[in-house]
């Protein structure tokens, strides 16, 4: 009985009533419509806020995700989708683990880290052919492609680079040469 009652005061802690999550929706909404005038900071703080205050719940850290890339700080919204598609994953919360793998995977692209990305769709790819009703693999075979196209025309640039620097040493080489003939 002892136990029943230590176990029933905890789960009185740990589960939000309906008045509090009345008030987590409503500040969450209250944020998506500050990020969606334009006000970034005031909605990533709320987000933020939700986070401290539920730290299990994956809409906030979904959306804070999204604030930070908002603001650019592509480091913390790659943080963020790690934690809404772990949650997401945690609680079976399909659609927002979906979320936080796509956030990855475009954060992860948004900050060249190119092979990662390609790592990141693939395991996008394999959650989207499990959960077709929730992300459409046809769209994750096009991201993926984008990426490997990305990562050709950026290894064609490279080697056009390199050619061109050894083409302008043998002729520095060359021309090196020919000054040196001409002055014996």
């Amino acid at each position: 009985m002892k136990y029943a009652i230590v176990l029933a005061l905890g789960l009185a802690f740990t589960v939000p009533t309906a008045a509090q999550a009345d008030e987590y929706l409503r500040a969450l909404r209250s944020a998506l419509t500050e990020l969606a005038h334009g006000e970034v900071q005031a909605g990533r703080d709320r987000l933020s806020g939700l986070v401290r205050q539920s730290p299990q719940r994956t809409e906030a850290h979904c959306h804070l995700g999204s604030a930070h890339r908002l603001a650019g700080e592509l480091e913390s919204a790659l943080s963020a989708f790690r934690e809404c598609a772990r949650l997401g994953e945690h609680s079976h919360q399909k659609t927002h683990q979906a979320r936080g793998l796509l956030g990855i995977a475009q954060v992860l692209a948004q900050l060249n880290r190119l092979s990662e990305a390609k790592d990141a769709y693939a395991t996008l790819l394999v959650f989207a052919e499990a959960n077709s009703d929730v992300i459409d693999p046809a769209l994750v075979i096009t991201r993926q492609e984008a990426v490997d196209a990305i990562i050709a025309a950026d290894a064609a640039a490279r080697a056009v680079r390199e050619r061109r620097e050894q083409r302008a040493r043998e002729a520095a080489e060359a021309d090196a040469e020919s000054g040196e003939s001409t002055e014996e």
